[in-house]
């Protein structure tokens, strides 16, 4: 089956489960033509990346979701940038640390990395 079909179907269904009855209502809302929120539904168009946006908030469904559903991010891609973003905004407040905090930081993290990569080789043996 074609994926615009099946992205179609899902966009339907939120629309529907969100009291949203119309295209037309959800065109208003969001500031999308009505033809184009029709053709998404028809499977006929794709729905780029900022239609998703405008009508992410209306769905009550977060933008992520709705881009993976429409095939733009795979859940793994996804999760690891949450992670990489979660390290990198950590790693920041702590570069804000006196010299001697950092220095603790950097071990405690090296210890860890140190025991759980023992760890990965033991369970390889």
């Amino acid at each position: 089956m074609n994926d615009n079909i099946d992205f179609g179907k899902y966009l339907s269904e939120l629309r529907n489960r969100n009291n949203i009855e119309t295209q037309r209502e959800l065109a208003d809302k969001s500031g999308l033509s009505t033809a184009t929120i029709s053709r998404i539904e028809a499977g006929l168009q794709k729905a780029k990346p900022e239609h998703l946006k405008k009508i992410a908030p209306y769905l009550k469904t977060p933008y992520e979701e709705l881009m993976k559903a429409a095939g733009y991010l795979d859940e793994k891609n996804v999760d690891e940038e949450i992670k990489n973003s979660r390290l990198i905004k950590v790693m920041a407040r702590a570069e804000e640390l006196p010299d001697d905090k950092i220095k603790y930081v950097v071990n405690v993290v090296e210890g860890i990395i140190k025991a759980h990569e023992e760890e990965q080789n033991n369970t390889k043996k």
